[in-house]
């Protein structure tokens, strides 16, 4: 014997569950809703962030002439401080070859005597 019913059986027993069928699939629908509710929230959320960063990315504007000069001031001053040292650097270096090559004469003339 099959077990088989067909939907237009009319021996068929009545479908004692559709009650509590119809309120299961009502509860899954209600959660199905609000899992995408929360995901779309979410989405717009991260796409706010997303075009404020853009727009603070790109924003920029010209500078005026106080801002023009005063950055002109520290580049000069630091361009000032790197040739001092510069100068520095070689006068110290020019010092030390000096002492160099007479610690050299000493210690030849030394040798021979």
């Amino acid at each position: 014997m099959s077990r088989f019913v067909s939907e237009n059986d009319p021996n068929a027993p009545a479908a004692e569950d559709d009650s509590a069928w119809i309120a299961a699939q009502k509860v899954l629908d209600a959660k199905k809703l609000s899992k995408q509710e929360a995901g779309t929230q979410e989405g717009d959320a991260k796409q706010e962030a997303f075009e404020e960063s853009i727009r603070l990315k790109n924003q920029f504007r010209t500078l005026d002439e106080d801002e023009a000069d005063f950055l002109e001031s520290v580049l000069a001053s630091t361009r000032k401080k790197e040739a001092e040292e510069r100068k520095e650097t070689v006068e110290q270096l020019a010092v030390f070859r000096a002492q160099q090559e007479a610690a050299e004469k000493g210690l030849a003339q030394t040798e021979w005597c």
